[in-house]
């Protein structure tokens, strides 16, 4: 447990190296310690840090032992991996599979994972509707999204860069552009920061504003150099 905090640590500040190492420490202590439960967790722990550098075989396998581990009565950790196997089908190119699992991961819910939980599987498969061209089962979602946003509004930036994507595949460039605007006024952290940029970007561009487009873009470009 105490290398799996290690991990998560280096994790956040992003110390790929470090947190790579703590995770594979926190899986073999814990295999050698017969603990399946620890064990999977650290082999969740090494699939986020691998699909976050990119790579999908090693996150696949890492989901895959997880899985292994995890006693069939656990469906809050199951509904979580099967997230996650959704996570890996987007990267791949195949978002039809990744609303597949994203599907099977509401199955197992049943309202104990809290907001953050399922906002995340909702906003995961407005994605996927997207990518597909489900737009009615992108609005649905995102309605869905919103019923679980957090009472201090901590999360409306990010509802509201989901807005704008919706309203900008309906068409609506104004709306759209209306509330990726909102989004950006409210001062996003810089991984929401630059996709929202992007999206206005985007926005700007198919409405034939391409100085506002090419500013966008610049400003995306500059927080994630």
């Amino acid at each position: 447990k105490c290398y799996y905090w290690l991990y998560y640590g280096s994790w956040e500040q992003t110390d790929f190296r470090r947190a790579l190492e703590f995770a594979r420490l926190s899986a073999q202590e814990a295999a050698e310690a017969r603990a399946p439960e620890q064990e999977a967790r650290a082999f969740e722990a090494l699939f986020s840090l691998l699909l976050d550098i990119g790579d999908l075989d090693g996150a696949r396998q890492a989901l895959e032992r997880a899985l292994e581990l995890t006693a069939p009565e656990d469906r809050a950790r199951r509904s979580r991996l099967l997230v996650n196997e959704g996570l890996v089908r987007m990267d791949e190119g195949r978002p039809a599979l990744a609303r597949q699992a994203y599907a099977r991961a509401l199955e197992l819910t049943d309202g104990s994972e809290g907001r953050r939980f399922l906002r995340s599987v909702h906003l995961n498969i407005v994605e996927a509707d997207l990518a597909v061209r489900d737009l009615d089962g992108a609005e649905r979602h995102l309605k869905e999204a919103w019923t679980h946003a957090e009472p201090d509004g901590s999360m409306r930036t990010v509802l509201l860069a989901f807005d704008g994507q919706v309203l900008a595949a309906r068409g609506r460039s104004a709306a759209a552009a209306g509330a990726l605007r909102t989004a950006l006024g409210q001062q996003p952290v810089a991984e929401w920061a630059w996709q929202i940029e992007y999206h206005a970007g985007s926005v700007a561009e198919a409405g034939g504003d391409l100085l506002s487009a090419e500013r966008h873009y610049e400003r995306a470009i500059g927080v994630v150099e």
